[in-house]
């Protein structure tokens, strides 16, 4: 199989960390009278036309709830909508329909961002209004060193994204070359994107074949419109929804390339690892961390052979399943000017990390619904994470943990307390890392949650003075904090331009909002320098409060074409 010639996306998604506040549930079905009950009205159109949707899905949900506590609605010949009897409290919508963009945000807020809807105790909201976009569509075509035809080419359509503090590309849509090199991708929302296109063919081709000889090979490594394979000089494309855009033409020219041959073992079982698969992924920072090839294993010997592989540095990752249970193993691999032979990924049990949670403050809380999560310090691809279910006498356990340097996060519902320390062996690890060594950890992990946190509300406001519905309020984190992004609170704002964070971790942040903004963009320390001194100052403390007004800020010229 050749390197980069498929896709194979890895990503975590941060579901155990405690959360992006602002999500307040609804009350129990009890707690509510009949009058208490709450309707959405509203009406679905093509953008541009005013056309009347039929059979457009709408859809109220609880922001990072119980996926089952959700209404819907489809809408009528004349594009109309009415959910009834919903729970008061704040949700998130959506719209749907096949051949148009999902929209989030009714009419007259930002499209970027997943807005909260509040409904208020027997309140009837009018508010939901939506001009859906029709899928915008790239094409172009893909040839050779000698402007020949690519058939076969795998083209990504890839947008800029943020993850812990680092740039990626996430692939947003992806086509295949026809018989003329021919690409189109379709489905798309306005936005701007990177188009890369990589060999799919396996097969040697062009007038480098020649040149191949028993130690080395004649590769294609993926390409950027407008013709680079350094995704630092590759151009965004902008387009806007409906739009067709043609002629987005990409140039592959071959190198030359090698070849790792490998051996996985599976040491939990005490045998060649068999099956599926190992999987090997650029280990250079240019945001291709979530994409690499998958390779198949002799079934045997658990052998393996990656050919067409350019000179770099790869992370070459395996895994499997024992008893339900899911272990892996990473290695680098080094590839110069010659085959890398002898390479060799171990999976291996780890050690058991067990540990308490406990309670501080008022209130209760059912620690069953708790996980214990270990996230690797240096694992961007999050797939070397373990985790344990917390039990009702606050005990947990860890299995299996390898030895490295791991963050600690504990997970559960979206609102609630949060983690004030966590200690292993009388040392504070919380806002450092949790060393786990051949032999595990002295002691036991023992992590105190609190439910005395402090509340952050206020209003988003333009220049006019004027509310604004929809914009992202993040709480940046002060001083070396900003290294732990789980400590980062973000929610949005409700239609009356209002927002609220429970349960802050005490100490000093930065309030910011925008009305159009890359998720995750203020945890690149590049972005937030020029616009260090708009943000307004909150110091959190225990069982505090604070109220506060913020100017939103200039749109993230990344967010929209």
């Amino acid at each position: 199989m050749r390197i980069r010639s498929a896709v194979f996306v890895m990503c975590f998604c941060g579901a155990f960390a405690w959360g992006i506040a602002g999500a307040q549930s609804p009350p129990p079905n009890g707690a509510v009278s009949q009058a208490d009950l709450c309707t959405a009205t509203g009406r679905v159109a093509r953008f541009g036309t005013g056309e009347p949707i039929r059979g457009a899905t709408v859809v109220l949900s609880v922001p990072y709830g119980d996926l089952n506590q959700r209404y819907s609605a489809q809408t009528d010949e004349g594009g109309g909508f009415a959910i009834k009897e919903i729970l008061p409290g704040r949700y998130t919508t959506s719209v749907e329909h096949d051949g148009y963009v999902t929209q989030f945000a009714p009419d007259g807020w930002p499209q970027s961002s997943q807005p909260a809807l509040t409904l208020s105790r027997g309140e009837t909201s009018h508010e939901l209004n939506f001009h859906l976009l029709p899928w915008a569509v790239i094409a172009g075509k893909v040839t050779d060193e000698d402007g020949e035809p690519f058939p076969f080419a795998t083209v990504l359509a890839l947008r800029r994204t943020f993850n812990r503090g680092m740039q990626r590309l996430q692939t947003a849509g992806f086509g295949q070359t026809n018989d003329l090199g021919e690409f189109r991708i379709w489905g798309l929302r306005p936005g701007r994107y990177f188009i890369r296109a990589a060999d799919a063919s396996g097969r040697a081709r062009g007038s480098g074949v020649e040149e191949r000889d028993a130690a080395s090979q004649i590769a294609y490594p993926p390409g950027f419109y407008p013709g680079t394979q350094d995704a630092s000089q590759a151009i965004t494309v902008a387009i806007r929804g409906g739009e067709e855009l043609s002629g987005l033409d990409i140039r592959l020219t071959p190198e030359r390339a090698f070849r790792i041959f490998g051996r996985a073992y599976d040491a939990v079982r005490g045998q060649p690892m068999r099956g599926c698969c190992v999987y090997i992924f650029p280990a250079e920072d240019v945001g291709f961390r979530s994409y690499g090839v998958t390779i198949e294993l002799d079934p045997a010997k658990g052998t393996f052979e990656i050919q067409d592989v350019v000179p770099g540095s790869y992370d070459l990752m395996a895994a499997t399943i024992v008893e339900g249970r899911r272990y892996s193993a990473r290695i680098r691999a080094e590839v110069a000017n010659k085959d890398a032979e002898g390479v060799v990924v171990v999976i291996s049990r780890g050690t058991p990390v067990r540990g308490r949670v406990s309670m501080e403050g008022a209130g209760t809380l059912d620690v069953t619904r708790m996980s214990v999560l270990l996230l690797p310090a240096d694992d961007q691809l999050g797939q070397g994470f373990r985790s344990g279910h917390v039990k009702a006498d606050g005990t947990f356990e860890v299995d299996d943990v390898s030895e490295g340097n791991y963050r600690v996060l504990v997970g559960g519902p979206r609102s609630g307390p949060y983690t004030k320390s966590a200690t292993a062996g009388g040392q504070e690890v919380l806002e450092s890392s949790l060393v786990v060594g051949a032999a595990g950890i002295k002691g036991s992990l023992d992590i105190v949650m609190s439910t005395a946190g402090a509340a952050v509300e206020g209003v988003v406001v333009d220049s006019e003075g004027q509310a604004v519905a929809g914009a992202t309020v993040v709480l940046v984190p002060d001083g070396e904090r900003r290294k732990l992004f789980d400590f980062y609170r973000n929610t949005t704002t409700d239609q009356y331009g209002r927002f609220v964070f429970g349960d802050v971790r005490p100490g000093g942040f930065k309030a910011f909002s925008w009305r159009e903004v890359e998720l995750g963009a203020w945890q690149d320390p590049d972005f937030m320098k020029p616009i260090e001194d708009q943000g307004v100052r909150i110091t959190a403390e225990e069982n505090g409060h604070s109220s506060i007004q913020l100017k939103v800020l200039a749109s993230d010229p990344a967010a929209s074409p």
